[in-house]
């Protein structure tokens, strides 16, 4: 316990000097602002506590130290209908290397704002536009002992029609667990990188510090919290937890301090279908031949309220193999 103490107060005093080197300019308006849209069902359910967890890939999100947590192959998508015609889709994914030689994860986000009528400057109608935010990541992950390491490099893309701007940045993480996994603890830095271009216009990009964690209260119920220092807003506070109500079911609730998100509450769906279940409905036999075969289904749902909006609604599915 020591020891993890020890490691905690090593890890704010690490994040506490990158905030004062990352944010000792002037704030600014930043841009590419879809990258503050958290992701992930499960994680939005628990409020956005994710960073001292992130035991999945959606996790990639809120700590790069995810692509080292996982021992098998794993596929998660995320589909959230914002506000009017804004949609928000997430593509994460989790690849162990052979021979201990770390992990691969990625992520896509893509945002959508709906057809909008396209009009030059006279005001005279020239068709239907589609503007989109997409952003694509690429990470490495490596285990040490309970010390997990994670980095990585993304593309940010922005296409307004008569507006467009890219820029690179690169995020990263690290991630304590303790032996039996009982309390973990992480911290990250994301979008880092230079000014993002916006037509004529340059703006920085949303910088994110975030510290977390997490505690096992009994082999049903866990419990995490996150603090969270964008470069251009306050702190903001996130708690949330999920408690297991049978083989197959998890509840989750949490609450976001943001001045617009609140309360958020989910739900979770989870199936495996092993070597022995394949044999049983008598599947292909090249499958069931296989070893020690085992595909873990899961199906996440969030439901986040809103002071200033209409509560959205937020699904993943995902397969671990």
């Amino acid at each position: 316990m020591k020891n993890l103490f020890g490691r905690a107060f090593l890890l704010v005093i690490i994040f506490s000097s990158c905030a004062r080197v990352l944010y000792s300019s002037d704030e600014g308006t930043a841009t590419a602002t879809f990258l503050r849209i958290e992701q992930g069902a499960r994680p939005v359910a628990m409020g956005g506590a994710f960073t001292g967890l992130a035991d999945t890939s959606d996790g990639l999100y809120y700590n790069p130290a995810a692509a080292a947590v996982s021992e098998n192959r794993e596929l998660m998508v995320s589909y959230a209908p914002l506000y009017q015609d804004i949609t928000n889709s997430f593509v994460s994914a989790v690849m162990p290397l052979k021979k201990n030689m770390g992990s691969l994860g990625m992520t896509l986000t893509y945002v959508t704002f709906g057809e909008m009528e396209k009009m030059d400057s006279s005001g005279n109608y020239l068709g239907e536009m589609e503007p989109y935010n997409m952003a694509v990541a690429v990470y490495y992950g490596k285990r040490f002992g309970e010390v997990y390491f994670g980095g990585g490099i993304k593309n940010i893309k922005q296409d307004y029609e008569a507006a467009r701007g890219s820029a690179m940045a690169i995020d990263a993480g690290v991630l304590f667990r303790s032996e039996k996994d009982r309390f973990s603890l992480g911290g990250s830095i994301l979008n880092v990188g230079s000014d993002a271009k916006l037509g004529d216009a340059k703006n920085k990009l949303p910088t994110n510090i975030r510290g977390g964690a997490s505690y096992r209260l009994s082999p049903t119920v866990l419990v995490a919290a996150d603090l969270e220092k964008p470069a251009d807003a306050e702190v903001k506070l996130h708690f949330g937890g999920e408690m297991k109500v049978s083989k197959m079911m998890v509840v989750r609730a949490g609450y976001h301090s943001d001045s617009d998100t609140g309360l958020t509450v989910g739900l979770g769906v989870k199936s495996e279908l092993s070597s022995d279940t394949v044999d049983e409905f008598k599947f292909s036999s090249e499958t069931s031949s296989r070893q020690g075969y085992k595909v873990t289904m899961m199906i996440d749902y969030a439901y986040v309220t809103s002071s200033n909006f209409s509560a959205t609604h937020r699904i993943s599915a995902g397969l671990k193999f």
